[in-house]
């Protein structure tokens, strides 16, 4: 991406409306480098995989730490391996409540910019660790600490999104969807890789451009005052992103709410919009690729409706 770039497909004229819009090219173009790179991703994951107690934590700093909230679950119940999603926040601060010296621990690190100073604290832990950084690359500079660090490193995998996804609006948008689908495709590649997830982004393509003009509000001029997202399980993580996406986007408060909250929500004085996830059908419904498109489509009514 050049350094002149500007958002000119955007009809609000914002980055944010240009980073939701180029997502389906970003998460092709993050896959199909991942497709090239699973030689290399199997040297390095496949020894780390035959360990005995080895634990995976999925970790990262605000928007970045939804992304293990949200696949976790599904990682951990589709491969039968351990992981969990904690903050960097929580590791830093209380390290020994989440690790044992003595158990292999594979961590995963998120960052748009790689320069978190919790994230970077993080992976410099010296204990029985080995490192994957999934971070974005910078248009105006080859990469942020985590990447530095992991190309240093013996034990560590670093793998760089596509140069549009470091986000230049406020909002982390093209960034967490494209390093969500590049973790999932990392661990269950027969699942998730650019041919199975080329359909998902032409229809995502379809959705955007049905969506026409961002500038008018998608629910129309209603004087709503709040938007309660309610999610379980993997979905709970997709609430909270969610959820802060609309209070990085507007003036109003927030908060998520899991799906058993009681009925003191809601006020009779208030129009309130609720989105509600019911995944009761199978159990097959909640899937890698629902969850994502969930926080990408959650983006783009966002967008539409507050810029």
């Amino acid at each position: 991406m050049p350094e002149n770039y500007t958002p000119a497909a955007a009809a609000t004229g914002t980055w944010t409306e240009e980073e939701i819009r180029h997502q389906p090219r970003a998460w092709i173009r993050s896959l199909t480098n991942i497709d090239a790179l699973r030689s290399a991703l199997n040297n390095f994951l496949e020894p780390l995989l035959r360990k005995e107690n080895l634990r995976i934590i999925l970790t990262g700093a605000g928007t970045s730490a939804f992304i293990g909230d949200i696949i976790a679950p599904w990682l951990a119940s589709h491969t039968g391996k351990n992981f969990s999603a904690v903050p960097t926040t929580d590791l830093v601060t209380n390290p020994m409540d989440y690790l044992n010296p003595a158990h292999p621990l594979l961590l995963i690190s998120f960052g748009r910019s790689g320069n978190s100073p919790e994230s970077v604290a993080a992976w410099n832990w010296q204990i029985n660790l080995y490192r994957n950084a999934i971070t974005c690359r910078s248009p105006l500079q080859r990469s942020g600490a985590l990447y530095q660090n992991a190309i240093n490193s013996d034990n560590a995998f670093a793998l760089l999104m596509p140069a549009e996804t470091h986000d230049r609006g406020f909002a982390m948008t093209s960034s967490i969807t494209t390093m969500m689908a590049s973790c999932l495709a990392v661990f269950a590649p027969e699942t998730i890789n650019s041919q199975t997830f080329r359909d998902v982004a032409d229809r995502c393509q379809a959705i955007l451009t049905s969506l026409g003009d961002f500038s008018e509000g998608v629910f129309g001029y209603a004087p709503w005052k709040r938007i309660v997202y309610l999610g379980s399980g993997g979905l709970q993580g997709a609430a909270r992103e969610s959820a802060l996406k609309v209070l990085e986007l507007t003036a109003v408060n927030w908060r998520p709410f899991m799906i058993l909250q009681p009925d003191s929500v809601m006020d009779q004085n208030r129009w309130s919009m609720t989105k509600r996830w019911w995944w009761y059908l199978s159990p097959a419904t909640l899937t890698p690729v629902s969850m994502i498109l969930i926080c990408w489509l959650n983006f783009a009514v966002t967008t539409r409706q507050c810029v």
